[in-house]
C-alpha cells in the first residue's frame, strides 16, 4: 500500500509526479473514531485515513458513508413521494405461494 505524500507535497515514485496534501477538520469523536480505527489495522491515523480514501476512489459510484437517521428519513420521504400513486399489494402479494405460483418444483434426488 502506498504511504502517504511527504510533508513537502511531492510523490516519491518519479519526477515530476506531484501529491495533493489535504487538511481535514475533524471532531473530537471523528478523531477518536479515526484513532480506533488506524489502531485496529495496526496503521498510524494518516496512513489509514489514506487507504480509505484510495479504496473509496477506487470505487466509483460507492457512498463512503452511510446516512445520518435524518438524512434517511428524507430519503424515504422522497422515495414515497415519487411512489405515492404506486398500487398497493395486498399482504397475500408477499406470501411466499405468492411469489411461487406457476413456478415447477424441483425434484429432490
Amino acid at each position: 500500500m502506498p504511504s502517504p505524500a511527504p510533508s513537502n507535497g511531492r510523490a516519491e515514485d518519479g519526477p515530476g509526479e506531484h501529491a495533493m496534501s489535504l487538511t481535514i477538520e475533524l471532531t473530537p469523536e471523528e478523531q477518536a473514531r479515526l484513532d480506533q480505527a488506524a489502531r485496529r489495522e495496526g496503521l498510524e491515523p494518516e496512513a489509514y485515513a489514506h487507504s480509505v480514501l484510495t479504496k473509496t476512489l477506487a470505487q466509483p459510484g460507492v457512498r463512503p458513508s452511510r446516512l445520518s437517521p435524518e438524512e434517511a428519513i428524507r430519503t424515504l420521504d422522497a422515495i414515497a413521494e415519487r411512489n405515492r400513486d404506486a398500487p398497493v399489494l395486498p399482504p397475500e402479494a408477499l406470501e411466499r405461494e405468492s411469489l411461487y405460483e406457476g413456478v415447477p418444483e424441483w425434484p429432490i434426488s
